[in-house]
This record gives C-alpha cells, sequence and structure tokens, in this order.
C-alpha cells in the first residue's frame, strides 16, 4: 500500500507533463497553420517625397503570410529594405488586427557619379542608393570621387554646403580627383581649387575673403593652394590677381 502511494504521485506529474506537451503542441500547430486572427489593418506612417503609400500597403499586403501572431515581420521588413528608397522600416504588431509600420524614406543629397557614368544618389549617411529610375531633383549637386570616398566626399559636402548658402552661392559639383585634390564647382559658374592638404582650413579662409575678392570684379576661378595668397582669374578683364594679405589671410600648404 505505502508502494503504491509513493508511486502515485510521479505517476501524476508523468501525466500532467504528457498534457501539457500535448496541449502546447496543439497551440503551436495551431497558430502556425491556420488564421485565427488576420490582420485586418496596415498603418504606414512617415514622410514621403517619392514612396507611394497606396503601393506599399499593396506590397505589405502581398508579403504577409499568416495572421496576426504568426506573421513572419522580419520577412516583411527585409522586404521593404530591398526598395531603393527606404531607409529603414519600423514594424509592431498593434492588438487585435492591425500592423503598424513606420517607414523611413531615403533623404537625398546629391548625385553620385559612378565610374561607369551613371549617376546614382548619396544620403547624409554617405549611402548608394540607386532608385530604379534616378528622379530629375532640382538643384541637387553632382559628387564626384572614387567608391570608397563617398562618405569622405558626403560628409565634407554637408560641412560647406551651408556657409556656401550663406553667401549666396550654390554648389552643382563637388570633386575629390585620384590625386585627392578638391575642387567645388558653383552654378554661378566660379570654381574654386582647394587642392590635397587643409582643405578644410582653404575653405575656411575662402568665405573668409570671398565677398572682399567680388569686390575687384567677377571672380571665375579661384585657386586657394598658395600659402599667402589666392590666384584669382576673372572675367570681363577684371584684376588678374590679389593679393590675400589684403585680406588678412595666412596660411601654409
Amino acid at each position: 500500500m505505502s508502494a503504491r502511494r509513493t508511486r502515485n504521485p510521479w505517476l501524476k506529474i508523468l501525466i500532467l507533463c504528457l498534457i501539457g506537451s500535448g496541449i502546447t503542441a496543439l497551440w503551436y500547430g495551431y497558430f502556425n497553420t491556420t488564421d485565427p486572427w488576420p490582420i485586418n489593418k496596415i498603418k504606414i506612417h512617415g514622410d514621403f517625397a517619392h514612396l507611394d503609400t497606396y503601393k506599399l500597403n499593396q506590397q505589405i499586403t502581398d508579403s504577409i503570410h499568416g495572421g496576426f501572431f504568426n506573421a513572419d515581420i522580419a520577412n516583411i521588413r527585409a522586404r521593404l529594405l530591398n526598395q531603393a528608397w527606404i531607409k529603414d522600416a519600423r514594424i509592431r504588431r498593434v492588438w487585435p488586427d492591425t500592423l503598424q509600420i513606420h517607414i523611413t524614406e531615403q533623404r537625398p543629397i546629391a548625385y553620385w557619379l559612378r565610374s561607369d557614368g551613371e549617376p546614382a544618389l548619396v544620403n547624409p549617411s554617405g549611402e548608394i542608393f540607386r532608385p530604379a529610375a534616378n528622379p530629375d531633383i532640382p538643384h541637387l549637386p553632382v559628387l564626384k570621387g572614387a567608391t570608397d570616398k563617398v562618405p569622405l566626399v558626403a560628409h565634407f559636402y554637408a560641412l560647406i554646403h551651408t556657409d556656401a548658402m550663406r553667401h549666396k552661392l550654390r554648389i552643382t559639383q563637388l570633386h575629390l580627383n585620384q590625386r585627392q585634390e578638391w575642387r567645388v564647382h558653383f552654378s554661378n559658374g566660379l570654381k574654386l581649387m582647394l587642392g590635397q592638404a587643409e582643405h578644410q582650413r582653404r575653405w575656411r579662409n575662402f568665405m573668409h575673403i570671398y565677398a572682399d575678392l567680388t569686390t575687384y570684379g567677377e571672380p571665375q576661378q579661384i585657386d586657394m593652394r598658395y600659402a599667402h595668397g589666392v590666384a584669382v582669374r576673372w572675367r570681363n578683364h577684371s584684376p588678374a590677381h590679389a593679393d590675400a594679405s589684403s585680406h588678412h589671410y595666412e596660411g601654409k600648404s
């Protein structure tokens, strides 16, 4: 009698474990083979200039396989990120039947001229993205350089863009050539040569003297690669050289 009483508790535990495992297996199988709580609503958030919300909704709907609990969120996000204009996507379930999706659209700051001559686009992080068809975005500059220099060129453009705008100069092209020399072209036709070394300091010096230089005439090309001066090519027979010492500029190449 005592032996039977000793075995009964273990038998009960074993039975409970078997029942629990069965219920778990049934539950898992049910939710992975049926659609008890379907997703009926998709809410998309984000500021879009190039993405179409209706098309996004259709693409997301086509990516959903399953219901509220078993929809493959990682797969939906991966398919969204395959689109060139989408930089990031965050997805969360909202009970009882909604997917809430926040999409960050790519923000192009410039075209990037590839080695094959085909333009791509560059975002503020210095990442290249290639839409199926490049949009015609007014006043977007062209950045040029070796592919591994994209972040460097994009970063420098971000630094100088605001400075240029303060002086009513719009950059149309920023080029880092194979000799690692920097050149800047502006919409008024001005070309600026910054050379290899200390290009950021030379840019600051250019900003310091530009307004004064324009009092002599209209500069066509400014070469900042000199230790204590600048060489200026003028339009319309303006003075051929300006002594930078008169602009309180000192430096070394």
